[in-house]
């Protein structure tokens, strides 16, 4: 279908075009040189001579140029799904699984055909992470006791370590987000993306099963895991610098929950005594 590699940023603003384009077309009532351009630009970045020869079958009115471009554009938002679930190692069995997992609270709220998001599946997803993290820690540094296995694994869990693995998977680019929060830049705020790579986990989970996230786990986490795994056999002191880089820092959490080990207090209990703004933001 797509005759050079494509970056699913490229994919995914050329479907944003081709959105804009043909809502303006059916809007005023499928106006002919809208649907050309729409169908021109993916045709011109995407299609190759076979793909051509196939649009020419459907004629040149206007409602089969729509229903072509319609379904390119489905053809390629489903490659780059494909791919990033060719980086986690897991082919989902229920595509409606894997939909849920991608769709942002904002794009069911704007969406009357869409009951569902994925707040469940990264309530699950959390919790699934959790176990994978700590298992893999377990078997990899025998030697680490309670405290330290929990400062590893509270960087790899951690929001600024969830939104990079994300990002290195193009996680953003694929996600069902409503307008306002794309123009909002939804698709590159930490918290959004966490919250969809834990999402995706808990639907592999669902889908595939313990084994099936174990090893999406394995195939995205690699950096945080290896960084966090050496830092556990040398006996490195400076926990806080595992994985995660500048933005770990906003997690404060983990630095106090450092100091606290390091002079041999108990871990402290959090209780939120007040919160404000949107929920991504807080």
């Amino acid at each position: 279908l797509m005759p050079r590699e494509l970056s699913i940023s490229e994919i995914s603003d050329t479907i944003d075009s081709w959105i804009a384009a043909t809502k303006r077309a059916e809007a005023a009532g499928f106006d002919a040189l809208e649907i050309h351009s729409a169908h021109g630009y993916l045709s011109h970045s995407f299609l190759s001579p076979i793909s051509n020869k196939r649009a020419d079958k459907y004629g040149g009115s206007r409602e089969n140029r729509i229903r072509f471009t319609l379904e390119l554009a489905e053809a390629v938002r489903a490659a780059s799904v494909a791919h990033v679930c060719e980086r986690l190692g897991h082919q989902f069995s229920d595509q409606a699984l894997l939909r849920r997992a991608l769709t942002h609270r904002s794009f069911r709220n704007e969406s009357a055909d869409v009951a569902t998001d994925n707040q469940r599946l990264e309530f699950l997803g959390d919790s699934v992470l959790g176990l994978v993290i700590s298992e893999r820690l377990f078997r990899a540094v025998p030697l680490g006791d309670e405290g330290v296995l929990t400062l590893l694994k509270a960087r790899c869990v951690s929001e600024p370590a969830l939104a990079e693995v994300a990002r290195r998977l193009q996680l953003g680019e694929v996600l069902r987000l409503g307008r306002g929060e794309r123009r909002r830049g939804g698709a590159r705020l930490d918290s959004v993306l966490a919250d969809a790579m834990e999402a995706v986990l808990g639907a592999i989970f669902i889908d595939g099963g313990y084994d099936a996230a174990h090893k999406a786990v394995g195939n995205a986490f690699v950096p945080e895991l290896e960084d966090a795994i050496a830092a556990g056999l040398t006996g490195r002191k400076d926990l806080s610098r595992i994985s995660g880089g500048a933005g770990a820092a906003r997690n404060w959490k983990t630095p106090l929950q450092e100091l606290l080990q390091e002079h041999g207090m108990s871990h402290p209990n959090y209780v939120v005594v007040d919160s404000e703004g949107p929920p991504h933001r807080r």
